[in-house]
């Protein structure tokens, strides 16, 4: 578990808010990533002396969740029939 911590808190430190941004879009639209760790060891950094400040950590990942959310359902909306495997014979999909 001691590589996760590091990869986590080498891509924060290098990437800074952009890493935040990527992993709760990601998240958020439907991608299997760790955007919810990536959201507390942010704002976890801030603390210490990694040049994070809580209210950019805050205002950006309220964002990226936001529209993370939005995009997965616009896609899901507009894409999803064809992307199902079964298409509409045994599901509903509206």
């Amino acid at each position: 578990m001691h590589w996760f911590y590091e990869s986590v808190r080498h891509f924060l430190i290098s990437w800074g808010y952009w890493a935040l941004l990527l992993g709760l879009f990601g998240e958020s639209m439907g991608l299997p990533l760790p955007g919810e760790t990536v959201l507390m060891f942010a704002s976890f950094l801030s603390n210490k002396d990694t040049g994070l400040q809580i209210q950019w950590i805050i205002l950006v990942g309220i964002a990226a969740a936001v529209l993370g959310d939005n995009l997965g359902y616009l896609l899901g909306h507009h894409f999803g029939k064809n992307f199902h495997p079964l298409g509409e014979k045994t599901v509903s999909l509206g």
